[in-house]
Parts: structure tokens; sequence; C-alpha cells
């Protein structure tokens, strides 16, 4: 009897905790349902916000285009306006300028071709001043942009894959790439207007200077003087020293080389007043003269044509000073060179440079305030090479080959040919061509040369 009643008890708990189980149970079910309401809710909330945000950075995209399209008008509108100033100003220049005068002196042409010239940069100095007007606001504005879009966050780890990683720096790169693209299309299209506008405004001009260059000068006699200076008779020429004078214009000078037959040329020598020159001049920019024809006619009613004319040497110097065989130095810093009519500096640029400098002091030479001057070829230096003469260069203790008309201040200089990062030099010590790194500068010189006509 007691074992049942026992039993029962134990029964009867068991009861009481299986009740107790299954309302922990429902209340557990029923938190559960509670909580994914609140998820849901809250991701209803979510949503609604992101909705929202949506919607704002929409209006806001769209109010920022649009303040951007009248941002672009009013730039448009405001580089026609300059555009047409600029087109005013062109203009004026022109009328002030004037139409070119036919029959123009020589002098005046001189001065014509001047004024055109500075007209002609006044014009380019407009134009750029403009150009980096307008590209300057545009660079801004995309540039900013473009560094908003580099801005790359980094890899998430817990979220993202490294082929989503991948994936996302590529769109990015991509739109990089893309405003990039857009920023260099504009920037070109500016370029190409204000260029065909500015060649538009320049045409004129440029016509007006070309009539004024074809336009031919003939000398008075007493306008020229010539001195023979010696006769090949293997190549039946002489070599004519010929200046211009004129007391309104500073003097000029040039060398002809004159084929006359070997028959005439002893009588010539002699009485070099047989031959009665003819000079006619051309103008070219900027404002340079230089002989277009040059003739000597002999008493029997030969005509006498040279074979090469040297560039034109300028100034009240310009007349020789010194003589070393085939070279002639003059007054103005130069020294010719009658073999092959090359017009060579008296020094060189005096201390190390880089080949990229000596290009440039070259090209820039003004040294007897003559345009036309470049870097020589090493076949050109070479040809200034001579075992039989020497003298110490200035710096230094190698003794250099060559005229002493020409003054070095070391052995070597810079020709004008490249490869790769590599530039040809002449050393004029051991008469050999070398080819030296571009950068490299203590050693190394310049000398300018210009040719002939």
């Amino acid at each position: 009897m007691k074992k049942f009643e026992e039993e029962l008890a134990q029964l009867e708990q068991l009861k009481k905790a299986a009740q107790s189980r299954k309302e922990k149970a429902r209340i557990r079910e029923l938190e559960m349902q509670r909580l994914l309401k609140e998820a849901v809710l809250k991701q209803a909330r979510l949503r609604k916000e992101a909705a929202k945000r949506k919607v704002e950075l929409r209006a806001k995209a769209e109010e920022e285009a649009r303040r951007n399209k009248e941002e672009m008008r009013r730039r448009e509108k405001e580089r026609k306006e300059r555009l047409a100033y600029l087109k005013l100003q062109a203009q004026r220049l022109r009328e002030e300028l004037g139409s070119p005068a036919r029959a123009l002196g020589l002098d005046a042409a001189v001065y014509e071709i001047k004024c055109i010239n500075r007209v002609l940069l006044k014009m380019e100095v407009d134009f750029a001043k403009e150009l980096e007007a307008q590209l300057k606001p545009l660079r801004e504005y995309h540039g900013q942009k473009i560094v908003q879009a580099e801005k790359i966050e980094p890899r998430d780890k817990m979220f993202e894959t490294e082929a989503d990683y991948r994936a996302r720096v590529s769109k990015q790169t991509d739109l990089v790439q893309s405003l990039q693209a857009e920023l260099t299309a504009k920037e070109q299209q500016i370029k190409n207007q204000l260029m065909a506008e500015l060649a538009a405004q320049k045409n004129p001009l440029m016509e007006q200077m070309h009539r004024i260059s074809e336009q031919e000068f003939t000398l008075g006699a007493e306008e020229v003087k010539f001195k023979l200076q010696q006769y090949v008779p293997e190549e039946e020429e002489f070599a004519v020293y010929v200046e211009l004078r004129k007391p309104s214009r500073k003097s000029f000078l040039f060398l002809a080389f004159l084929p006359v037959p070997k028959a005439k040329a002893r009588d010539y020598w002699h009485h070099p007043g047989l031959l009665v020159p003819e000079v006619t001049m051309g103008v070219k920019s900027p404002g340079i003269i230089f002989p277009k024809k040059v003739v000597f006619y002999g008493p029997e009613g030969a005509a006498y044509v040279p074979n090469y004319l040297t560039g034109l040497l300028t100034g009240s110097e310009a007349r020789e000073i010194s003589r070393d065989g085939t070279f002639i130095a003059t007054g103005t810093g130069v020294v010719i060179d009658t073999k092959t009519g090359l017009i060579w500096a008296a020094k060189d640029n005096g201390k190390g440079i880089s080949w990229h400098d000596a290009k440039r002091y070259c090209e820039n030479y003004q040294g007897d305030g003559y345009g036309g001057w470049r870097m020589p070829t090493q076949d050109e230096l070479e040809g200034l090479f001579d075992r039989s003469r020497s003298y110490q260069a200035k710096q230094g203790s190698w003794n250099v080959h060559l005229t002493e008309l020409i003054q070095l201040t070391t052995c070597s200089l810079w020709a004008s040919e490249t490869h790769g990062s590599r530039a040809a030099t002449f050393h004029f010590y051991y008469g050999a061509r070398y080819w030296i790194p571009q950068s490299y500068s203590s050693s190394y010189r310049a000398l300018p040369v210009r040719a002939g006509n």
C-alpha cells in the first residue's frame, strides 16, 4: 500500500513538472514570436529610413546636377564672351598694324615684319592666358570628382570576400578612368576651339608677312663692297667677302663662293674693280635680312653667280679681325669656315652642361645678335678637328686640336645625335667620337653653329 502511495506521489510530481515545462516552452515560444515581430518591425523601419535616404540622395544629386548644369551654362557664356573679346582685341591689333605696303624699302620691310611678329606674340600670349583661364575651373571640378572616386574603403573581411573586394575596386577604377577620360576630352575640345580661333586670327597676319617676305630689294652699287679672299684653282672658285653698308643701319657681311674660270681669275684678282656686284636682299621672320640673289658681272658681259652663300653677320664689328687657314674670325664673336660655309661661335659656353641644356643653349644663342643657331653634329665637330693644330684648353691640362680662333674650355663637346638615353660627343684631344648619358655635365660643353643660306 505504501509502495503504491509513493508511486502516485511521484506521478503527481512528474505531472506538475511536465506542466511547468509546458508553460515555460509556451513562454519561450511567445517570447520568440515577440522578438521576431520586433525584428520585422525594426527591418521595416530600416527599410523606410533607407528609402528616405535614397530619396534625399536622389534629390541632392538632382540638385547638384541642376547646379552643375547652370554652372556649365554660365561658364560657356563667359567663355564665349571672353572669346569674343579676344577676337575684338585681335581685330584691333590688325587694324592698328594696317595693310602691307607694296614696294617697301628694305628697312621698312624689316620694321613691318617685326611689328607683325609683336602682334602675333601678343595674340599667342592672350590666347594662352584664356586657355588657362578656361581649363582651371574645369580641372578643379573634375579633380574633386576624381579624388572622391579614388577613395576606396579597405576590405571588410568579415562581410566581403576577396572577389567582392576586387570587383568593388575594379568598379571604382573604371569610374576614375572614365572621369579622367572625360576631363581629357573636354580639355582637348577647349584647346581645339581656341587653337582654331587663334589660327583664324593669325592667318591674315601670316599671309601679310608672307607677301612681304616674297618681295626682293636690290641694293645700289654704293651699298655693296667686296673683297676677293682667295682662289682655289682646283675648284675654279673665289671666296669673296661681301659687305653691305648703309648709313641708316648696321653693316652686314657674308661669304660668297664665286665660280670664275682660271683664264679670268688672275685679271679679277689684280683688278677686282672689273667685277660689278648686284645683291638682291630678302626679309624673313623675325625681321632677318638675307641675300636672296648675288650676281657679279664682268666687263665682257659674263654673269658669275655664287655657288654658296654663308649666313649674314651683323653689327658694326662685322669684319674680319683674324684668319687661320680657311677660318676667318670676325668682330661679332663668330668664326667662319670658308671650306664648309658653317659659322661657329668663337667659344664654347664655358662651364659643364648636360645635353638637354646644351641643346637649349645653342638654339637660344644670340652671340652676334643673329638667330638660327643650333647644336652641331658629330660630323661637323670632327670637321673642326685638326691634328696639326694644338692649344691647351682653358680649364684642365688637356690639349685640343683645332684652330685657336675657336676657344674651348675643355676637350669634349656635345653633338646633336641621340640614341636612347645617350647622346653623341666629340673629343678634341683624341679626335674620337663617344656616346655619353645625356645627364652628364661636368666635362662637357656646348658650341653653337649655324649654316649659311
